[in-house]
């Protein structure tokens, strides 16, 4: 039976896996693969039974050790019955981790910096409307989402499609869809 994920679980054992499989043999964690972890995960999360008929793992194609590793992942572990905040947490975490000290031309914006300008509002309504311009990896709309902003109130757009990819992957762990 597969194993509910816990965030540690999910960071150290899933991900890092799943980067594994999607990293050429320079093992270097590149815009390519974090793009391609995270359409993997949006991928399963839509139809865990037809992910591997759809990119990135189409990609894969005769890399048949690196496609029993991802079947592999998702036998062992339930990613779906294990959605939710912490995951989505530990998720943004290791992208964060996979941007620092490298040359990716990206920057996401730390928690505590999300924390803090949601400090500076004070009190967050639900019936607010957010519009997040530059959205990235989609912290910000996370943290309305936890102030009580429901999604439907919620729109995020960035021109890159790398950050927007990871902001669509972090959303969908966070809130289960």
């Amino acid at each position: 039976k597969p194993k509910t994920l816990d965030s540690e679980t999910f960071r150290k054992d899933f991900l890092n896996y799943l980067a594994e499989a999607y990293t050429a043999e320079d093992r270097l964690i590149t815009p390519a693969v974090i793009k391609n972890i995270s359409m993997h995960i949006l991928n399963y999360i839509m139809n865990q039974r037809s992910y591997v008929l759809h990119p990135p793992y189409t990609a894969l194609a005769g890399a048949w050790f690196k496609q029993e590793l991802i079947q592999d992942l998702h036998k062992r572990f339930d990613l779906i019955g294990s959605l939710g905040p912490d995951i989505a947490q530990a998720y943004r975490s290791f992208i964060l981790r996979a941007f620092q000290g490298t040359k990716l031309n990206q920057y996401l914006t730390e928690q505590c910096v999300i924390s803090f300008m949601f400090d500076l509002m004070g009190e967050v309504r639900s019936n607010w409307k957010v519009l997040d311009f530059e959205c990235g990896s989609g912290g910000f709309l996370a943290a309305a989402a936890g102030h009580g902003v429901p999604m439907e109130n919620m729109l995020g757009i960035d021109i890159d499609e790398l950050p927007f990819v990871i902001a669509k992957t972090y959303l969908a762990l966070y809130f289960k869809k």
